[in-house]
């Protein structure tokens, strides 16, 4: 289901998203650092699509516990510091790579 939902969203308008980065954009799972003076801040995309975003994040979701791969990477990132809110993003852009 979760395929056949993110190649309905993609759709047959390829020159919109010509690689990975473009279409993690998108979908909201790209991060965003900003920064002024001494002050950084990074944080996820909010001007995305949402459905995309489900989507990818769902297909992140479901495969946790289907795939070693898929199970080993967020725990290597929630090892690392980061929460489970920003494993999953990461595990969702991993995968659209």
């Amino acid at each position: 289901m979760d395929a056949a939902a993110l190649l309905a969203e993609i759709g047959n308008r390829r020159a919109r998203v010509p690689d990975a980065g473009s279409h993690d954009g998108l979908a909201g799972v790209t991060t965003l650092t900003t920064s002024s003076g001494r002050h950084r801040s990074v944080s996820l995309r909010w001007a995305a699509s949402r459905r995309r975003q489900n989507v990818l994040r769902g297909l992140a979701g479901d495969t946790i516990g289907a795939s070693g791969w898929g199970n080993a990477r967020p725990q290597a990132l929630r090892a690392a510091g980061m929460s489970h809110a920003h494993a999953e993003p990461a595990l969702a852009r991993s995968w659209a790579q």
